[in-house]
């Protein structure tokens, strides 16, 4: 492992590489420009052994203002990049970590992370499903058997489950199973299905939207989504990072998988009673603006209030 002004030197590389306007903006922070169609200012932060990119999201956009819009947005991602939106912002903003542990690919890793948030943005503004990710630097794309050989190395219980998919037990009190994703090839997707959301109202579904975004903002390489099974919509989390090349990548994938769905599995469910999520969404304050803001940080104090008050 690199040192630490090591890695941070190996970022800056990368970032004058890919980006233009690079600025140090204090220890371990740039900020920065993609020409992604956008021109809209990037921030890096280097935490720990974590890079993190965030960007607001352009005021133009093809996703309007809706917080279940944007769940929508992230299932069609493909990719460590996510639409989260935390307590301590107004805007819903796009948000990657990549976990540097690869002192020989940290350039080309960041370089790729930088474009994966670039195409973000250019889908921000214009509708359409990206075509798959690829694969980051550094990484192997692992089939089926060896996901479970990294989850039986890690401590992860996993077996074949239905259509030759394999189901993984997280083991935190939650109740729905996970399961390997196989159709996006460029990064690891392991998915929670939390709810059918099918007949849930619009309030409902926004009060979803702002629950899932919101633990999306607060655990890492965790994105909130919504999912169609069988002609039905599915509000659900799941891992958004590359494919694992060790068994401790795998682990905090599932980890951070674990902690997100012990914060909300009940949550979801509940959110269908449109008296409950009235009360979720007012408490959010959420604004009908067209500058793209979803919460009013000021009016909630603390995350999930109102369930709690239950």
């Amino acid at each position: 492992m690199a040192t630490r002004g090591k890695t941070a030197g190996l970022i800056e590389e990368a970032l004058y590489g890919v980006a233009t306007d690079v600025t140090r903006a204090g220890d371990r922070r740039w900020q920065f420009v993609l020409a992604s169609g956008s021109f809209v200012p990037v921030q890096a932060r280097l935490t720990d052994a974590w890079l993190e990119l965030t960007t607001d999201v352009p005021q133009t956009t093809a996703f309007g203002i809706d917080a279940h819009s944007w769940l929508r947005f992230n299932a069609g991602l493909d990719g460590p990049v996510r639409a989260v939106c935390g307590l301590q912002t107004e805007r819903v903003r796009l948000s990657a970590d990549l976990n540097i542990e690869d002192d020989g690919t940290v350039v080309e890793r960041v370089a790729w992370m930088c474009d994966e948030i670039g195409a973000a943005l250019r889908r921000c503004q214009v509708e359409h499903d990206l075509a798959v990710s690829p694969l980051a630097p550094g990484q192997n794309h692992t089939g089926t058997d060896d996901i479970e050989r990294l989850c039986a190395e890690a401590g992860w219980p996993a077996a074949g489950g239905a259509a030759g998919g394999l189901r993984i037990d997280l083991d935190s009190g939650v109740g729905p199973a996970a399961y390997l994703d196989r159709k996006n090839s460029g990064a690891l997707r392991v998915m929670v299905e939390l709810a059918d959301v099918a007949d849930y109202s619009r309030t409902s579904l926004e009060a979803v939207g702002l629950v899932l975004l919101a633990v999306s903002a607060s655990v890492r390489s965790i994105k909130g989504l919504l999912v169609e099974r069988e002609g039905a919509e599915c509000a659900a989390l799941a891992t958004a990072a590359p494919w694992p090349n060790s068994a401790a990548a795998l682990n905090r994938s599932l980890s951070a998988l674990a902690v997100a769905c012990q914060a909300v599995w009940r949550e979801v469910p509940a959110l269908r009673d449109e008296s409950l999520a009235r009360a979720y969404v007012e408490r959010w304050n959420l604004p009908r603006s067209s500058d793209n803001r979803v919460v009013n940080s000021n009016v909630i104090k603390e995350e999930h209030a109102c369930l709690q008050q239950q």
